[in-house]
């Protein structure tokens, strides 16, 4: 996910690391085990004048395969789930909104 992000104008910085879980350690040796609750994430910091955040969301969603519960592509188990995280609520209904716009697309193919 880093380079797509790291190559979109008006992302100002990246950061991967992991979020939640009970563990104290989250490396990548303790969470890639599936065993730590934590999950993988990745955080953007953009300039909001240059790049909005639905650009953002569609990038991460056509980076991801929605239809894939357990992980994503070779990586499997929970610590590798597609997820959202926002930080208000303006956010929060844009998220809800590019969901539903792919939702909707899967259904027109069934």
């Amino acid at each position: 996910m880093q380079p797509s992000f790291d190559n979109t104008a008006g992302v100002t910085a990246t950061s991967v690391g992991y979020t939640g879980g009970e563990a104290k350690t989250a490396n990548y040796e303790a969470v890639s085990t599936g065993k730590t609750g934590h999950v993988e994430v990745i955080q953007i910091t953009y300039d909001p004048q240059k790049v909005t955040y639905e650009k953002l969301l569609q990038t991460y969603l056509e980076n991801i395969d929605p239809t894939q519960a357990d992980g994503q592509f070779a990586d499997r188990g929970p610590q590798y789930i597609a997820a959202i995280y926002y930080a208000d609520a303006t956010q929060k209904n844009a998220a809800q909104k590019a969901l539903d716009g792919i939702a909707a697309k899967f259904a027109q193919l069934s």
